[in-house]
This record gives C-alpha cells, structure tokens and sequence, in this order.
C-alpha cells in the first residue's frame, strides 16, 4: 500500500481509538494527568532516535523558542484539556472535537503567536466551528443522555 495512504489511515485509527480508550482509562481510575503522561512518555521515547538524528542543539531545525511555545500551547496542557474533557463527555463527542480543535489551535498558533500569515480558508474554519456548535448544542440537548457535569 502507498506509505502516505497508510499514514492517513494509521493517524485516523489513532485520533478515532484514542477518545474510547481514554474514557475506559477515566472509568478504571486513570486521571488525566496519567493518561497525558503515557501519552507524552510513549511518543517521546518513540520519536528520541529522530530527535537524535535531526539534532537536539537546534531542536530539530525548529528552534528552542518556537519549540517551548509550540510543547506549552499545543504539547501536555492541550492534551490536559481534551483528554479531561473525556471524562465529562461521551467518547464520541472527544473524537469529534479534538481533531476539530487541533486545526483550529494551529492556525490561531501560527497566525498569533509566530506572526504567520498563511492563507487560511473562512469555510473550512466556518465549518469546522458550525460542527463543534452542533456537537455543543446535541449535548446540551441531550443532556439527559449525557454524564452529569457534561
């Protein structure tokens, strides 16, 4: 199979499972700070052999700054909050806000913090905020079906 079709469908799988299997972690008494830290410590240790590699003087050609700016804005305390939001929520609604979100924090990322000016489409942000507002408005709606403090 082509690599980057098998990369997409590898990454879809990932971001699909990874809500479902938080809220079961949530319901056997992980928190979110463990479930941040297996995350972080798994993919770190995975990804140290590159990091060597590219070179951890210049943080892999991304540079320090901008590498500390990207791991606080969008590393654990980003994770923090999409994970613990699983634990109020159903899994379902996780696996449709984070890749919603993670976009969406990535432009405001670049476009705010690193002074970047991409051109970015208003429809593709119009739609992927129209689709967190009905996500929103179903669990408020629903919110019989929801976990308390949903």
């Amino acid at each position: 199979m082509n690599p980057p079709i098998l990369s997409g469908i590898l990454v879809a799988l990932i971001w699909g499972i990874q809500p479902v299997i938080s809220r079961y972690g949530y319901q056997q008494g992980l928190t979110p700070y463990d479930a941040t830290l297996v995350r972080y410590l798994t993919s770190g240790l995975l990804m140290l052999p590159y990091a060597w590699r590219r070179g951890l003087i210049g943080a892999c050609g991304v540079g320090w700054r901008r590498g500390l700016v990207l791991f606080l804005l969008s590393g654990p305390l980003f994770s923090l909050l999409l994970i613990g939001g699983v634990n109020y929520a159903p899994a379902s609604h996780g696996a449709l806000i984070h890749p919603a979100l993670t976009p969406l924090f990535g432009m405001a990322i670049s476009r705010f913090v690193f002074r970047q000016h991409e051109r970015i489409s208003p429809w593709g942000v119009l739609l992927l905020l129209a689709g967190l507002v009905l996500v929103g408005l179903n669990g408020i709606l629903a919110s019989g079906l929801a976990p308390a403090g949903a």
